[in-house]
């Protein structure tokens, strides 16, 4: 199915959930020749070594929509790490495993995002897939303190890894978990991946009130380990699998600020008052830089540590129980802002449809659809979201001024679907900027077709040449530019056999890749593709056209190593 590049992480919280509110089934079989019997065994990735008390959950596929999957079944492995799953239908199943202390299994920003904790598996009627290996990764652990210029331990910071990400061609820092040190100052990050990481130090409840010093206000900043408020300067840290590493200390940096005051108004010229503002650095990083004030009886308010640079003004409004947000850009320079006044609009809104062209229109189920605005250059702020109705309609909220990216995804229903197109006005804007303003006075209109293709084949490697400690991923980018941007890539895995499937591909004309390891989000980086689109395989589906392809591993390129760990 083709799916959004964030699909793969949706998967797994998907998964989760899945995992979470489904009992274990057994389906009533009228014919018990027809079942099988699922045998596996689970081990440790660096020890090689059995693992006992695995959970093991069995999921059926069906029709490629992990929010549909049916016949749930679970076991438990035992001293041996093997497990046995019986009366099972024939079919394609994810079998996802999970164990304290391994990858996966954790809370924070990794979670299931962390490593691979699950398997395809085929399951032909009558047959019992027996010998099935599934590896789970031991968990990473940083560990370190933040101590304050003096060498004192800071209470109530937030500590957070960060890793390089690509998003449309922007390279930006992404928080993949985050602890708040103790009254000694410790933090303690488990469940970490594989990778290599900037730590960072942000004390949102130490004493953040700027000093004078030499006649300059200067202030604690978000600070990367060991002491450095720019990433560039920074030391990353290198996690292997199974790794404490502890005795990382981050020391928190005093700079310059500036201080920035005005006051709010409406729409209308009337004050905003009972509000909270929010500073947020404009590039697209998840790593706080954040400065916030509250807004006075008056509609003033203060903030007193800013950092020069560019920021979104984020506004708060308190009615009663409801929230409202609007947001404006400013420029920070290196001297106060005084007598700012800034007349905000309200976030702007907008209504669509989402319609199916061709046959079997009354088979897609709308209710499985989303819609988003992306604000481009910015993996912070999304612009609206709208989930849709039965009858096709949705309603866009929130939507930022400013250049956005329209993304649609919809699954579920007896037909699967793909987006041809979505149009505001008479423009497809498909993997296209498109200023938010034209959103909510031309309204947006998505049209899905079902005449989807498919393509399958076998991953050619020699049985004595496979590492079940390894699952390659076939991955299909389209050749087309304008539907990379809008991230239309599309993802399989491989099953026992090494088989792959896709079962519902948008036509067009793709590269497939098959990677033994991956940075997912290398895909969405332009250079990547430039090194890599040589050594793809050329694959041209017409509308509902089935191909099978066979294909090789593909060597990730050197240059780009770094980004595997």
């Amino acid at each position: 199915m083709s799916k959004l590049a964030l699909v793969p992480f949706l998967m797994s919280g998907l998964l989760c959930a899945q995992v979470a509110a489904q009992a274990t089934q057994q389906p009533a079989a009228t014919d018990a020749t027809k079942l099988a019997t699922v045998e596996g065994q689970v081990f440790n990735l660096i020890t090689k070594e059995a693992v006992k008390r695995v959970d093991v959950q069995m999921f059926r596929t069906g029709k490629g929509s992990v929010g549909m999957m049916q016949a749930a079944y679970s076991a438990t492995s035992d001293a041996e790490g093997k497990f046995k799953i019986e009366n099972v239908e024939a079919g394609e199943y994810l079998i996802n495993y999970r164990k304290a202390g391994f990858l996966g299994s954790g809370r924070g920003g990794f979670g299931m995002m962390s490593a691979p904790t699950s398997q395809t598996v085929t399951v032909k009627s009558g047959e019992t897939p027996s010998g099935l290996k599934f590896y789970l990764t031991p968990q990473g652990i940083v560990a370190g303190r933040v101590l304050d210029e003096d060498g004192e331990p800071v209470q109530g910071a937030f500590v957070m890894l960060m890793r390089w990400r690509y998003s449309r061609g922007v390279k930006s820092l992404t928080a993949r978990g985050r602890e708040t040190t103790n009254d000694r100052g410790e933090y303690r990050v488990a469940d970490v991946p594989p990778g290599r990481y900037f730590i960072q130090a942000n004390w949102y409840r130490g004493p953040t009130a700027p000093q004078e010093v030499g006649g300059v206000r200067m202030a604690y900043v978000p600070t990367y380990y060991p002491n450095a408020s720019d990433p560039a300067q920074a030391t990353q840290v290198h996690v292997t699998a199974g790794l404490e590493l502890g005795g990382q200390d981050i020391t928190m940096r005093r700079e310059k600020v500036v201080k920035v005051s005005g006051k709010l108004l409406e729409a209308d010229g009337s004050l905003i008052k009972n509000a909270v503002v929010g500073l947020a650095p404009t590039e697209a990083t998840y790593g706080g830089g954040w400065a916030s004030a509250r807004v006075d009886a008056k509609g003033g308010f203060k903030a007193d540590n800013v950092r020069p640079g560019n920021y979104y003004v984020m506004v708060t409004r308190m009615d009663g129980s409801n929230e409202r947000q609007s947001a404006q850009s400013i420029q920070v320079g290196d001297t106060d802002v005084d007598n700012l006044t800034l007349q905000l609009q309200p976030p702007l809104e907008a209504n669509g449809t989402v319609t199916v062209e061709g046959e079997k229109k009354t088979e897609v189920e709308f209710t499985q659809c989303w819609i988003n605005a992306e604000l481009v250059g910015s993996g912070q702020f999304g612009g609206g979201y709208g989930q849709v109705k039965k009858d096709g309609t949705f309603h866009l909220e929130g939507l930022l001024p400013g250049r956005v990216i329209v993304n649609a995804s919809c699954g579920g229903g007896e037909r699967e679907s793909y987006v041809k197109s979505i149009l505001v006005g008479d423009e497809d804007v498909l993997g296209k900027e498109v200023d938010a303003g034209a959103l909510a006075a031309a309204g947006v209109k998505v049209i899905l077709r079902t005449d989807t293709a498919s393509v399958s084949g076998t991953l050619d490697v020699p049985e004595d040449k496979r590492d079940p400690s390894k699952q390659p991923r076939i991955i299909l980018i389209p050749t087309d530019e304008r539907l990379q941007r809008a991230g239309l890539i599309d993802y399989s895995t491989l099953d026992q056999d090494y088989h792959f499937s896709s079962k519902a591909v948008r036509p067009g004309e793709y590269l497939a890749f098959a990677f033994a390891e991956e940075d997912n989000s290398s895909f969405d980086d332009p250079d990547f593709l430039r090194v890599v689109q040589s050594k793809g395989v050329k694959v041209k589906l017409a509308p509902g056209e089935s191909q099978t392809v066979d294909l090789k591993l593909t060597p990730w390129p050197e240059e780009f190593a770094d980004r595997l760990q």
